[in-house]
């Protein structure tokens, strides 16, 4: 029984080093930003999108409407999703 306890433990620990190695292989890759429709608001440095899908590499976001500050820089800004 405690063989069948510690196996166990070691694959979930296996499974959460593979999942930390994938995000951080991600961060490596570039972001791909499409949109069905955006503005831009220069006198308030905000730009919301309509149909938004985000990706880098095997992670993806998609919202029905988003908003950010500080364009696309990703490095400084905040995002809102909703849908």
């Amino acid at each position: 029984m405690a063989s069948l306890r510690l196996s166990a433990i070691t694959i979930c620990l296996l499974l959460t080093i593979s999942a930390k190695a994938q995000v951080g292989a991600d961060r490596n890759q570039r972001i791909f930003i499409d949109a069905d429709y955006s503005t831009t608001d220069i006198s308030r440095n905000t730009t919301k999108f309509r149909g938004l899908r985000i990706t880098q590499g095997a992670t993806r976001i998609e919202a029905e409407q988003a908003e950010t500050t500080a364009g696309t820089d990703f490095a400084d800004s905040t995002w809102q999703f909703s849908g």
